[in-house]
Formats: C-alpha cells, structure tokens, sequence
C-alpha cells in the first residue's frame, strides 16, 4: 500500500509539471474586436490612398505652332510697340513675320476741284513702300524672317482678309485705347480686327503692363 508521503510526492510532482508548461506557453492577447487580416488589409489600403494623392497628374503636353505672324503698322509709336511684341513671339517660337500697311484713300476736294484719287493712291502707296521697307530693314535679325506687304482698302478689312488668305497663326494689333466719347467717335480699327480675324489677336496698348524687355 503506498504511504501517505507517496501520494504527496506524486501531487507535487503533477503540479511542478504543469506550472511548467503554463510558463512555456505565450500570454494569449486581448482581442481587439477585428480580425488581424482585416487590420492589414485596411493598413495596406491606406497606403495605397497616400500614394495616389501625392502623385503628381501630368496634362499632356501639346505643342504651341505660332508659325506666321501678321503685323498691321501705320508707322506710328503704337504699331512700333506691337511690333516689338511680334519680334519677341518670332525668336522664342521660330516664327515669320509679315509687315502690313494698308492705305486707306478717302475721297478728297478742293478750291481748285476734285483731287486726282488716283495719283493720289499711287503717291500714298509708294510712300508706303519706302517706309515699310526701312522699318523691315531697321528690326531685320538673322533669327527672323520678315515680309512686307502694302494694300489698298479700308484697314480692319484689308488685315483680315489677309490674315486669312495667308493661314495667319496670329495677329498682333495696336491699339488707342480710347473709352467714352472719344471711341465712339473715332471707332476702333483693333475692335474690328478682333471681330472680323480668322485667328487669335493680340493686342498691345502704348500704356501698360510690360511682360518683354
């Protein structure tokens, strides 16, 4: 028969070995309420948002052909400025400029009768043409080609139709400025130049902002 210290003995024995699988064991963990795959998935997906929103979205580019310029010049301060703008567009785009002066002939009298309107016209555009040719040879520059033309007609038309017969990229106009009275009275050739174009115009007034030195 096994004595009372055996059993003791045994009981010990039993407990010593299972105190020490329970410290092998890791602590079991809390649960947290959601699944630990469900937790990555989430974690994985908000990084992939992050992603998304610092990625720069790039517009195709496109590029700008500016080929043909057309510059209408009455030879005064105003056109010389837009002409200046013309030049700058030429260089940076490898453009070709056309100078235009249009002579507008109204009919005319005097004491003496009527004004021949023919010799008239003749001495206007020959005029015309020695001018046109001296300005093309003053901004002349081995990085642009310029052209000149004269025609005879009223101006905003003459400048249009050009504009379109020569597939015109754009026009660069001057303009006055004049608001009020004043404009009404004198009307506006670059106003009907914007109606009337085939193409886009830009137009440059004696006094503003400068974006070219």
């Amino acid at each position: 028969m096994k004595t009372m210290n055996d059993k003791t003995k045994k009981v010990k024995r039993t407990i010593g070995k299972a105190s020490a699988v329970s410290k092998k064991r890791k602590p079991a963990k809390v649960p947290t309420g959601k699944p630990v795959k469900a937790v990555r998935k989430k974690a994985v997906r908000k990084k992939a948002v992050a992603k998304k929103a610092v990625k720069t979205v790039r517009a195709p580019s496109r590029n700008i052909r500016l080929k043909k310029i057309l510059v209408p010049t009455d030879f005064s301060e105003r056109s010389q400025k837009a002409l200046k703008y013309a030049l700058q567009f030429a260089k940076q785009f490898k453009s070709e400029i056309t100078l235009l002066h249009v002579v507008e002939v109204r009919f005319a009298g005097s004491e003496a009768g009527v004004v021949d309107l023919i010799q008239l016209e003749s001495d206007l555009r020959e005029s015309g043409k020695i001018q046109l040719e001296q300005l093309a040879r003053n901004v002349a520059s081995e990085m642009v080609k310029i052209r000149t033309e004269i025609r005879i007609g009223i101006p905003y038309m003459e400048i249009t139709e050009m504009a379109d017969e020569k597939k015109i990229d754009m026009l660069v106009v001057s303009t006055h400025g004049y608001t009020g009275l004043k404009h009404v009275f004198m009307g506006s050739t670059a106003e009907r130049i914007i109606r009337h174009a085939p193409c886009p115009v830009l137009t440059v007034r004696l006094e503003e902002h400068e974006f070219i030195d």
